[in-house]
């Protein structure tokens, strides 16, 4: 039995961020650092880590859920806002905002974040990798390039032509 396999939870009690499933790490490789975690059903260990994010994750297949740590993520310098009848959200270092919802199931109430919402590393650090793109630009094209980076990004990375399409469109019908 595991939890739905898209979705990380916030979590104030676990010591590192882990994950059940490879599927939304990038950077998965060994790592000389062994985890060992303690639940009620017994020890697993794993030193198996993955990337998302900019987050550090311990592969730990033997687990049941994929769990953002907010003691982690504090020390990382992220501002985490909570409300017992609202949203809880994390602000990372970079400024992006990640909303989480109050799971309905299983996990009554428990924050989560669909990984699927968010797209990919890839897609936003690929803005990045091209800074020497922007040269000649004016900040405001260069706000513009990020932002339609992070929009494509939450569109489930269409192509660029898909995606150039749907904003003309969009353009059109203002």
């Amino acid at each position: 039995l595991t939890l739905d396999p898209n979705y990380v939870y916030l979590d104030s009690m676990c010591s590192d961020h882990s994950a059940f499933t490879d599927e939304f790490l990038s950077d998965v490789r060994t790592s000389d650092r062994v985890l060992r975690t303690n639940t009620n059903a017994g020890s697993i260990e794993s030193n198996k880590v993955g990337q998302w994010r900019g987050f550090e994750f311990h592969l730990n297949t033997g687990g049941i859920a994929n769990l953002l740590s907010i003691p982690r993520l504090e020390e990382a310098g992220c501002t985490v806002d909570y409300s017992t009848d609202g949203e809880w959200t994390v602000k990372l270092p970079s400024g992006e905002v990640l909303v989480f919802k109050r799971d309905t199931g299983v996990c009554n109430r428990m924050p989560y974040i669909d990984v699927r919402e968010l797209g990919t590393d890839e897609a936003v650090s690929c803005v990045q990798t091209v800074r020497k793109n922007f040269e000649g630009l004016t900040k405001r094209q260069v706000e513009g390039a990020i932002l339609a980076g992070k929009l494509q990004a939450s569109t489930g990375h269409l192509t660029d032509e898909r995606f150039r399409q749907l904003s003309l469109e969009a353009l059109r019908h203002e």
